[in-house]
């Protein structure tokens, strides 16, 4: 699908695209066209133009599950490339006159091995989780930067494959807490795109996500990966480690409020039932309330030695019984990403 403002625009990619069956065209503001998951939207306007954006908006509104999202620019200018990533774009390509730019990225599209794309973002981000828990350890500032810089291929992986692709990959991963923490980030950011969130805000939520349980560096293995219940004790050990995470980055020039929160607080219960600051109600941010549902329905559904995933399905219906811990609207919201994605 090719949706443009112009009819010059649109001539220019009917040329390009000439050896492409199967595209459509549509001319804005007309926003009526439906897309499937498996198609690929390309889009080339003036995102200088209110109207122009409005439409494109309402456009992508109507096609949420589209995971390849194409914009064209003119140049490389910030604002342009800014309001393509705001709308929803997976990739922005600068245009010249022999559209080169987008032949090249066509041609490497079709060619696409989504395992080795999805492996690759995987094995960085688990990099980069143990290099943050090492430092964590050592009383070193985490590196948040490193840590952002996973964040654009996670998010264009689930973008492009979908939720499924990234669980299969992850739960090859051989060291439970970071399994865990990589389940939650991709579970978490799907659930933003499936929202229509920012890019931005995205980039947001994969950081929450890669953070929230950073404080378990300071839990000994033995209860971390304990094979079973754990006693009275233990439990309250690792009750602790919000509470240690938000100690250790609060004094880290790099981490943000609404980053804090998501670690301190992702263990607590619209009822007041959570730890460690007990918060109910309108004292838990919408942060925090997505960030609790990734982090229970990747708990339920991640593989450890002494127990298999529990089946998406199952766990989903988990999370619909806890109606006085989790806000309704969002486990309703979620429902797409826990079970169809």
């Amino acid at each position: 699908m090719v949706i443009t403002n112009s009819s010059v625009r649109t001539k220019r990619l009917k040329q390009a695209l000439q050896r492409h069956i199967n595209v459509q065209y549509v001319t804005l503001p007309k926003t009526c066209a439906r897309l499937s998951s498996d198609d690929q939207l390309i889009a080339w306007a003036d995102l200088k133009s209110v109207e122009t954006i409005f439409a494109i908006r309402k456009f992508l509104d109507q096609n949420r599950g589209v995971t390849q999202r194409i914009f064209l620019i003119e140049d490389r200018i910030h604002p342009a490339s800014a309001q393509a990533y705001a709308l929803g774009a997976t990739h922005v390509l600068i245009v010249d006159q022999s559209m080169t730019s987008l032949h090249r990225f066509l041609r490497d599209s079709a060619a696409h091995n989504p395992d080795a794309e999805t492996e690759a973002a995987a094995q960085r981000s688990a990099q980069m989780l143990e290099a943050s828990f090492t430092a964590m350890s050592n009383g070193e500032l985490v590196d948040i930067d490193g840590l952002q810089d996973c964040a654009d291929s996670t998010i264009s992986c689930l973008n492009r494959h979908g939720l499924s692709g990234w669980l299969g990959v992850v739960r090859r991963h051989h060291k439970a807490t970071y399994q865990h923490v990589l389940l939650v980030s991709g579970v978490l950011v799907d659930f933003g795109i499936s929202l229509g969130l920012r890019h931005a805000d995205l980039r947001t939520l994969h950081l929450a996500a890669m953070l929230h349980d950073i404080g378990k560096a300071k839990i000994p293995l033995s209860i971390l990966d304990k094979p079973g219940r754990l006693e009275p004790q233990e439990r309250l050990i690792i009750e602790r480690h919000p509470s240690i995470g938000f100690d250790a980055l609060q004094d880290n020039p790099r981490v943000t409020p609404e980053i804090l929160d998501g670690v301190r607080h992702h263990h607590e219960y619209l009822d007041g039932s959570g730890y460690p600051d007990r918060l109910s109600g309108s004292e838990i941010s919408d942060i925090v309330r997505m960030l609790t549902i990734a982090d229970i329905f990747g708990a339920l559904i991640e593989e450890r030695s002494y127990k298999p995933p529990m089946p998406r399905q199952q766990a989903y219906n988990i999370l619909l019984q806890m109606t006085t811990r989790l806000e309704t609207a969002l486990v309703s919201a979620f429902e797409p990403v826990a079970i169809e994605r």
